[in-house]
């Protein structure tokens, strides 16, 4: 049986190092924990085997409403093109609207082909947007269904300055 889940306990956290091993090579087990002691970090399991993981927290910035930051999106290499990031980046957008969210936003980097393309498809169908901000990394920000189209202070937000 497939799921999302979220990994809350120390024991089933570390049972996620394998996984994030596939796109950080040289992580070791005291990185990884200290690293998700005050995010959240999603599974997608397939008959009880963590084969995908996506590491979040909620973030408020100056310049950007409350939103979901996603820190790292893996599957397992001998899942991936099976629908596992999808499914987790379609848990992390209903887990952003209960959180009060309207915005999931991520990096990649430039040199990530395959990462890349799958996250401008996924804003693509979703109406967000990918933009390039010339550094190392491409950015990729998708609205969540339910975006609200106010401002933190209650305003509409005008057109031209929805999605930035």
């Amino acid at each position: 049986m497939a799921a999302v889940t979220e990994l809350r306990t120390e024991a089933d956290r570390q049972r996620g190092l394998p996984v994030m091993r596939d796109l950080f090579p040289h992580l070791t087990a005291e990185q990884y924990r200290s690293f998700f002691e005050d995010d959240h970090l999603f599974a997608r399991t397939l008959s009880g085997e963590i084969v995908g993981l996506a590491g979040v927290s909620v973030r408020s910035v100056l310049h950007r409403e409350r939103h979901v930051w996603v820190h790292d999106l893996v599957v397992a290499h001998p899942h991936r093109g099976e629908g596992h990031g999808r499914l987790l980046l379609d848990h992390v957008e209903a887990w952003a609207r209960a959180q009060g969210c309207d915005l999931v936003a991520l990096a990649t980097g430039a040199d990530r082909d395959v990462a890349r393309l799958f996250y401008e498809s996924r804003a693509t169908r979703s109406g967000g947007r990918c933009t390039n901000d010339g550094s190392e990394s491409t950015t990729r920000r998708r609205r969540t269904r339910s975006a609200s189209r106010r401002s933190r202070r209650g305003r509409p937000v005008p057109p031209s300055a929805r999605g930035r």
